[in-house]
């Protein structure tokens, strides 16, 4: 990819990544409140390290978190010995729920981790938590939520039937009077909808609203300058409201695939 970046003044590109939309939705199942501050700590670091916004849920037994659930998340940090039900139980009911998220456990005892294969635990952590583990593991786990997301698809009821796209070739969204226009590739499909509901479905730590009739896949923004984002050949307009967010989330992509 090709970039220009011109006429931006240098305190956007530096600007704090906490107030804007998450790129990583983490959920943290530990009944001990200590635990969870120490593993949560660790995470905020890895989020200021890395300049990548991490969302943390936390839920004090596996109970709350299976209540009521929304396949919603990245990952979920999942403490084995848990009151009620155990963690090992919790994960086996979570996957008849969502079968994608990214598990991993959290556990003294190694050799209790090992039955996350039943569950398809994606790894697991040994108390007590050491960064430069937990950083290795979060590089890891990244490059696998951004490759799903690379993969997953997306269903566009169009005028001209039902079209199914993947993720990553979708340059960007727009609406115009409740018509959503798709650009894929070098073709356009329109269909009534709402953008914050598209917004909704798309991974945010790869979409970004340049304004709010814009939903740019950041993958194929190729320039920027203090007005407009070019994306292939066209050239979209910047809002100031959603100016700062915008290159916080382009700066932040940036930093993952330079």
């Amino acid at each position: 990819m090709v970039l220009a970046i011109s006429f931006f003044p240098l305190f956007f590109v530096a600007l704090a990544i906490n107030n804007y939309p998450m790129a990583i939705r983490a959920a943290i199942v530990e009944d001990n409140e200590e635990a969870f501050r120490s593993l949560e700590a660790l995470l905020k670091r890895y989020e200021k390290e890395k300049g990548l916004p991490i969302a943390i849920s936390f839920f004090p037994d596996a109970e709350k978190l299976l209540n009521d659930y929304h396949p919603d998340y990245d990952v979920i940090f999942m403490d084995i010995n848990l009151p009620y039900l155990s963690g090992i139980d919790a994960a086996k009911k979570l996957r008849v729920f969502d079968q994608d998220v990214i598990l991993v456990f959290v556990t003294d005892l190694a050799q209790y981790a090992i039955r996350g294969y039943e569950v398809h635990a994606f790894d697991y952590i040994v108390k007590p938590l050491a960064y430069g583990q937990l950083a290795q593991k979060l590089d890891k786990i990244i490059r696998l939520a951004e490759e799903k997301d690379k993969e997953s698809k997306i269903t566009i009821k169009s005028e001209d039937g039902v079209i199914v796209t993947s993720v990553s070739s979708l340059r960007y969204v727009e609406v115009s009077n409740h018509v959503l226009t798709y650009h894929v590739d070098a073709r356009t499909y329109s269909a009534f909808g709402s953008l914050k509901d598209i917004e909704k479905k798309l991974p945010a730590r790869i979409f970004s609203r340049c304004n709010h009739c814009y939903l740019v896949n950041l993958k194929f923004v190729s320039g920027l300058d203090s007005e407009y984002v070019l994306v292939g050949t066209d050239k979209l307009k910047i809002s100031r409201p959603k100016k700062k967010a915008f290159i916080n989330d382009f700066t932040a992509y940036l930093g993952r695939h330079l």
